[in-house]
């Protein structure tokens, strides 16, 4: 009987240390899986203030600093928030460049400052590792290994979802005059449209140089874009789509997220103009759907949106709806210099 209790008892502190091991594993596998996730919030805010760094010591002003969807914007000297998304992008920092001269200004710090910070922050993280153990070390790991992978993804030239990075626009920066000047026309815009300067009243050349014949990187078509945004906001609406269905036929360089742009807009106007319907269903296939979705906080989806469900649907319930988040959106938005404009645009449907 004594060396059954005795038996017995080996074989549950035998169970016992062979259940201890997988416990282990598990609770390491939930502070890696933590300490990934908590990293890559981390990452984010430490790669968006990496630019601010290194923009504000290239000699640029600081604009906006965004964070997932919330946006600081510091306008008349004050710090203002609002809520703002950019499909395909975790943050954003923006700011305007020094004076562009002799076809230059400093770009390449400003760019590649987010990676920079990332690996300086991972590497602390190594080393935190390497002094520590167990679940610290476990934790310090995956902090590093998130600030590793993220640099690297935002410095080595390659485009994300179809979106270029920090690395790949720097590139092209670096290669080509034209590309340079696309960069310094683009953050200069959002400048003035943070102020409330409209597209229609900035400097004409900005517009009235792009070639779209030579549509040869993601940064002259991102220049070709703010000509269809120049054309609408003068009120050149019929020229405007002539613009984008052309830039849609032939702008092979044209990012997805620019692409599903001027796909919103042709259906609005087909939605205000002759409202076929076939046109209509053929644009707002499930892609198109899916990217409105997930772009619902601006107000040209609402307006989009408002003049789908008042002449498509012909759900009045719904559309009040849609001028009621058109509102919200206008209210939010960091770029104050897209309100009128957008105005004016949604008078086409409402006055309809």
């Amino acid at each position: 009987m004594t060396v059954m209790l005795d038996s017995n008892i080996l074989f549950l502190a035998a169970a016992s240390e062979s259940e201890a091991f997988p416990l282990e594993v598990i609770l390491s596998i939930l502070v890696m899986v933590a300490a990934l996730y908590v990293g890559f919030v981390v990452h984010a805010i430490v790669h968006e203030a990496g630019h601010l760094v290194a923009g504000k010591l290239s000699g640029y002003d600081f604009l906006s600093f965004r964070i997932f969807k919330i946006v600081f914007v510091k306008k008349d000297g004050k710090m203002q928030r609002k809520k703002y998304t950019v499909a395909g992008t975790g943050g954003q920092c923006l700011m305007s460049p020094p004076d562009y001269k002799d076809n230059n200004y400093p770009f390449v710090f400003y760019n590649l400052g987010g990676s920079l910070m990332n690996f300086a922050l991972g590497a602390i993280f190594f080393v935190l590792m390497s002094v520590t153990s167990g679940y610290a070390a476990t934790a310090f790991a995956g902090l590093g290994l998130v600030g590793a992978v993220i640099a690297a993804m935002n410095i080595i030239p390659m485009k994300i979802g179809g979106m270029p990075n920090d690395g790949y626009n720097t590139m092209l920066c670096v290669k080509n005059e034209g590309s340079r000047l696309a960069l310094w026309v683009h953050l200069r815009y959002i400048v003035l449209l943070s102020q409330g300067v409209r597209v229609r009243d900035m400097p004409e050349d900005w517009f009235a140089t792009i070639d779209a014949n030579n549509i040869s990187c993601p940064l002259s078509a991102m220049a070709a874009f703010m000509r269809y945004c120049y054309l609408t906001d003068i009120g050149t609406y019929a020229e405007a789509c002539e613009y984008a269905r052309y830039l849609l036929d032939n702008g092979e360089k044209l990012l997805e997220v620019q692409k599903n742009e001027l796909r919103c807009e042709l259906m609005f106007f087909e939605l205000v103009g002759v409202c076929r319907m076939i046109e209509i269903e053929e644009l707002y296939n499930d892609k198109l759907q899916k990217y409105v979705k997930a772009t619902l906080t601006y107000m040209s989806r609402q307006r989009l949106m408002y003049a789908y469900n008042k002449f498509y649907l012909r759900d009045d319930a719904k559309a009040q709806k849609s001028l009621a988040d058109f509102e919200k959106a206008a209210s939010h938005t960091p770029f104050a210099g897209e309100i009128a404009g957008e105005r004016e645009m949604l008078a086409l449907a409402t006055g309809r």
